[in-house]
């Protein structure tokens, strides 16, 4: 697939993700899509997710720990099988009504047309801050 592909692709999840159709976002991924999120176990959502079944988990995890106020991708770079999306994020924490903005990086490996992988970078201290109250 072609790297303007592999951006559309990837842009197209973020829409999922915008309408909160996760169900789509996980369509667009291969049965064996390996999702990580590195950071400290206080942060619920961290950790390494296989699979759709793990995946929907995950954005479980997700839509009960935080509340989006801002989800903006901003730059998408792609490299044969991989784009990094460079995009920024404000959640509010469900449990102390904190914020945490942070920017991100997001790396994802396309496989046949579908998301094969997918690693974020973000200010983790910035949200443990937050779901502590602080």
């Amino acid at each position: 697939m072609k790297e303007q592909e592999n951006i559309n692709l990837i842009k197209k999840s973020y829409e999922h993700f915008l309408q909160g159709d996760i169900e789509g976002i996980i369509k667009i991924c291969t049965d064996d899509i390996e999702w990580e999120i590195p950071g400290p176990s206080e942060i619920p959502t961290t950790g390494k997710y296989k699979g759709p079944e793990q995946l929907a988990q995950f954005f479980s995890k997700l839509n009960n720990t935080f509340e989006p106020i801002k989800f903006e991708p901003q730059e998408f770079i792609a490299q044969n099988d991989r784009v990094v999306t460079l995009g920024e994020y404000t959640w509010r924490v469900k449990s102390t009504g904190r914020i945490v903005t942070s920017r991100w990086a997001h790396v994802t490996r396309i496989r046949d047309g579908k998301c094969a992988s997918f690693l974020e970078f973000a200010d983790t201290a910035a949200a443990v801050d937050a779901i502590r109250g602080k």
